[in-house]
């Protein structure tokens, strides 16, 4: 398979057509396109959504934790807490580690979010760091913004510039090639 996303159609038939969901608190289920799921625990909805990070190296931390939580602002939710797989290469420094945590516990901490919980583990499974960071939010408001919801004709708003987000990872992680031109 090329690397990237799993194609749509390959996504659709060999991963959601096989999940079978029986919960009806379950308001947000798995679709294409959907960055969220949500529960309806009767007063508050709970959102939850989850994003590895696998594209940098460069505050890979902080970009991971601003992924994750931005899914669940995005969808109405406020977030408020974070769980973070850390899985490391055999060639990690302790101090890389340690440096990645630091940006993750910024990160919550300037967006009013606290780490509750993970796993960490160096495996020889991955060649570079990966982080997958879940966050989970709340709201009162039962209407959900679901990502699968936009429709032709729908207005985007866009609050800086499109393709800031990638054009931020390729500046941070090539910043010295890009220095020496």
């Amino acid at each position: 398979m090329e690397i990237g996303k799993i194609p749509n159609d390959i996504l659709k038939t060999m991963i959601l057509d096989k999940i079978k969901n029986t919960r009806k608190e379950i308001i947000v289920r798995p679709a294409i396109g959907e960055d969220c799921g949500a529960v309806d625990f009767g007063q508050e909805l709970t959102v939850i959504s989850t994003d590895p990070v696998t594209g940098t190296d460069s505050q890979i931390g902080t970009i991971a934790v601003h992924v994750a939580c931005n899914d669940i602002a995005a969808s109405g939710a406020e977030p408020v807490g974070i769980m973070v797989t850390l899985l490391a290469p055999e060639n990690a420094a302790i101090f890389d580690i340690e440096t990645i945590m630091e940006q993750i516990a910024d990160t919550a901490l300037s967006l009013n979010v606290d780490v509750i919980g993970g796993h960490t583990e160096v495996t020889d499974a991955v060649s570079r760091f990966v982080i997958t960071v879940t966050a989970v939010g709340k709201t009162t408001d039962k209407k959900i913004i679901k990502t699968s919801g936009a429709k032709p004709g729908d207005d985007i708003i866009i609050t800086k510039f499109a393709g800031l987000e990638g054009t931020a990872i390729l500046a941070l992680d090539h910043e010295k090639e890009l220095a020496a031109e």
